[in-house]
């Protein structure tokens, strides 16, 4: 109801909505991990501090976690250089904050991230493409229109 009374006027009728599943203990955060044991969709925080402790199941990722313990959300992109290479890393606050010097490479660039759940990605990806091949083809259109115009001119 929210979706259509933001989305329904003016500009904004063109952008594309995409529906994100969230939490089904607290129903704010955005799921992150789907129980398999479960089926269901649960945030970082619900799974660890409640779900986890008390019935020790595992999880699915509904996106990109941790490089490191594999257990949250990847929330910084860690651009490093070494030998002529670029190295990306994801982390989360906690292995970021309590990594150890030198077990890591030094890092060139930190970019905070917002991570989207693959499937939602999938269809972002899918429609820019789309989008890109659209605007491709107007654009050829419109040079060869001002080609025929410039020799119907010349």
């Amino acid at each position: 109801q929210c979706k259509e009374s933001i989305y329904s006027t003016r500009k904004r009728k063109r952008n594309t909505v995409y529906d994100m599943k969230t939490c089904t203990h607290c129903e704010f955060q955005m799921a992150s991990k789907l129980c398999k044991w479960c089926n269901d969709f649960f945030c970082d925080s619900c799974f660890f501090h409640q779900h986890k402790m008390i019935r020790n199941h595992e999880f699915e990722k509904l996106c990109r976690h941790c490089d490191i313990c594999q257990a949250y959300v990847s929330q910084l992109l860690v651009t490093s250089f070494s030998g002529g290479y670029s190295y990306e890393q994801n982390f989360c606050r906690q292995c970021y904050d309590g990594r150890q010097e030198g077990s890591f490479l030094v890092p060139t660039e930190v970019r905070e991230i917002f991570q989207l759940p693959f499937e939602l990605e999938q269809k972002m990806t899918k429609d820019q493409n789309e989008q890109h091949r659209q605007s491709e083809k107007r654009l050829a259109g419109e040079r060869v229109r001002s080609k025929r115009q410039r020799t119907k001119g010349a």
